[in-house]
């Protein structure tokens, strides 16, 4: 399982995310794959959030809300593995 950089977790792009996005982003690290040089959780947004908001203590509305503050500051990305799957590739600094 990857684990987020620590020298990331000091910077302003995670200093301020909200606890949903951090929350939702540390989540996503236990369901990540490595595939093609690139870590992706192949899930959909309301599973992730089911998954993670439980998890958590959240739920499923605050992970859902941070999964799209992590799309629109580019630490996340969607994209379609298949005709009707998608996935998430973590774009956040990572390590092994």
């Amino acid at each position: 399982m990857p684990t987020l950089d620590p020298a990331f977790l000091l910077t302003p792009p995670w200093l301020k995310l909200t606890p949903a996005a951090q929350a939702a982003l540390r989540g996503m690290l236990e369901f990540a794959i490595h595939k093609h040089g690139e870590w992706s959780v192949e899930a959909t947004a309301p599973q992730i959030s089911a998954w993670v908001g439980s998890e958590s203590g959240l739920g499923a509305k605050s992970i859902a809300a941070g999964i799209t503050e992590l799309e629109a500051c580019t630490l996340l990305k969607r994209v379609r593995v298949a005709s009707r799957s998608t996935a998430f590739v973590i774009t956040a600094p990572l390590q092994r």
